[in-house]
């Protein structure tokens, strides 16, 4: 994580496999951070009961390792409620500084006027999650993280950077979507992104940092087991739910057959071998929509629009559709089985 926050970017991203090390190697340089620079962490989940439940590992003994490996007494740290404080003076005339404030995306409300120099990060750990989970969380997220950054940040007074960590448990990032950007499809490494509206800026404030890490450890008895499989894909690095088998670039022979669009578009191709493919390519066309809003292409959805699906409904039966990209995937399959 330390490459990746070195190259001083504004925002960065980190998402990896699961079983590669984030939330340990953070704790790690925190602890070693308020020991050496009296800096802390805003350390954030997206719902409250998922920060307390964090909060509740303090003195696990994945705290005891991590103090241990920066060097740092352990009895040196207390926690009260949601602030985790380091001991920087003698044990007998303590200076207690914070280190670390656990909050939820929730909570944007409680973070205003609440700026701190020490401050350096703003971590939220477990970014990225399911459509499912995304479809429960009572708010915006994208919005409710960046009213707590813009609420911390203060520019010229401080330097506190943003952090979004996590598994690639979907193909759809919300965050790359805000911004205007395209996700990198690289298997490793650390990369520069534009924000599609800040490419006037220079470099460190106006791009995104983004890293893909893989684990290089030799894979454990339960990724040997469900290697094969969607879930061993996911160990792999792979999105959740993702099936690679059914990722296929556009064939150069095919026609446009329909758009549908619930909010992001996705357009449905006939291919010259009988395949019929999904991507995020703009075309133009008839787009499916759920009703009349003033664009001349769109087709409200009705119980006769969609009997005139009949292609469509045939190679879906017959698992004859693919998909151009994760995302086509992730967002082309339930725009399909919307219409069906």
């Amino acid at each position: 994580m330390q490459p990746l926050l070195s190259r001083g970017a504004l925002f960065s991203i980190c998402q990896t496999v699961r079983g590669c090390g984030k939330s340990f190697p953070m704790l790690l340089r925190t602890m070693a951070r308020v020991n050496r620079a009296h800096r802390s962490v805003v350390w954030l989940r997206r719902t409250e009961d998922e920060i307390a439940a964090w909060l509740d590992t303090f003195g696990n003994d994945k705290w005891l390792r991590c103090a241990k490996l920066a060097g740092v007494d352990f009895d040196r740290f207390k926690r009260r409620k949601n602030i985790i404080y380091y001991n920087d003076g003698r044990f007998l005339a303590p200076d207690w500084v914070r280190a670390i404030r656990g909050g939820a995306l929730v909570q944007w409300n409680d973070f205003r006027d609440t700026d701190d120099p020490r401050e350096e990060l703003l971590l939220l750990d477990e970014a990225f999650c399911t459509v499912e989970k995304r479809n429960r969380y009572a708010g915006n997220e994208v919005h409710d993280l960046l009213d707590i950054f813009t609420s911390l940040y203060r520019e010229g007074e401080n330097d506190i950077r943003c952090l979004l960590m996590g598994n690639e448990e979907m193909a759809q990032n919300p965050y790359f979507d805000y911004l205007g950007m395209k996700p990198p499809h690289i298997e490793e490494g650390i990369v520069w992104l534009a924000p599609a509206h800040t490419k006037e800026f220079p470099e460190r404030y106006g791009s995104v940092a983004y890293e893909r890490a893989l684990n290089h450890n030799a894979p454990s008895t339960l990724a040997q087991t469900l290697a094969g499989t969607q879930y061993g894909g996911f160990l792999r690095g792979d999105s959740k739910g993702i099936d690679r088998g059914l990722l296929a670039a556009l064939p150069r022979r095919r026609g446009f057959y329909v758009g549908i669009d619930f909010g992001k578009r996705v357009t449905l191709w006939r291919g010259a071998d009988g395949l019929m493919y999904v991507s995020l390519n703009a075309a133009a066309g008839p787009t499916l929509r759920r009703t009349l809003d003033g664009s001349p292409d769109t087709v409200p959805i009705t119980p006769d629009t969609k009997k005139k699906l009949v292609a469509l409904r045939r190679a879906f039966r017959t698992n004859a559709i693919r998909f151009d990209s994760p995302e086509a995937y992730q967002l082309g399959l339930d725009a399909i089985t919307r219409v069906l």
